[in-house]
């Protein structure tokens, strides 16, 4: 009896982890979501209100401090606020600092973390019409990106919960 019950746990184990794996997967789509939705905000911002790259970020950070947006808000404005005070710190410096720590804590893949600490080379145009075509494009980049990991995750979940499982069989099997 005490048997079964062990390889009924290896299995439900095995289908645990492969369900953990899922989730991270679902997780990276969702922070690429709001990467590109907030990149969509600041282009808004870009075009309507005409102001300074410091003030966008100040405000953009303010409507995005839900749990949804993990926690890119509260970066943005310190972004922001670092580039307001005056003492002449560079944005492309400011933003790797600022945003690698962000990023550590995210599910996303090493490209996709290349490509948003690339964002300060986007931005650099003094036309305010180049700069929200280029942050317009890096935001569909990174949607395009999601939707991309949207279409393989369904395929990918179903391989990953078949091995796992699959695995906790041979394994209760095995201890049997």
């Amino acid at each position: 009896m005490l048997k079964l019950i062990g390889a009924c746990l290896i299995v439900v184990g095995a289908a645990g982890a492969g369900g953990c794996i899922c989730m991270e997967r679902a997780c990276r789509i969702r922070q690429l979501e709001a990467l590109a939705r907030t990149f969509s905000l600041i282009a808004g911002e870009i075009s309507y209100s005409r102001i300074s790259l410091p003030e966008i970020f100040m405000e953009t950070g303010e409507k995005l401090k839900g749990p949804a947006d993990f926690g890119i808000g509260p970066v943005l404005v310190r972004i922001g606020g670092r580039l307001f005070d005056g003492s002449g710190q560079d944005i492309r410096e400011v933003w790797q600092e600022e945003m690698r720590m962000l990023l550590s804590e995210t599910k996303l893949r090493v490209p996709e973390k290349d490509l948003v600490l690339s964002f300060p080379d986007a931005v650099w145009f003094l036309d305010g019409l180049r700069q929200q075509t280029a942050v317009t494009e890096f935001a569909r980049t990174l949607q395009e990106a999601a939707r991309q990991a949207g279409k393989r995750r369904r395929e990918e979940d179903r391989i990953t919960m078949a091995f796992c499982l699959a695995c906790g069989f041979l394994a209760a099997i095995l201890l049997l």
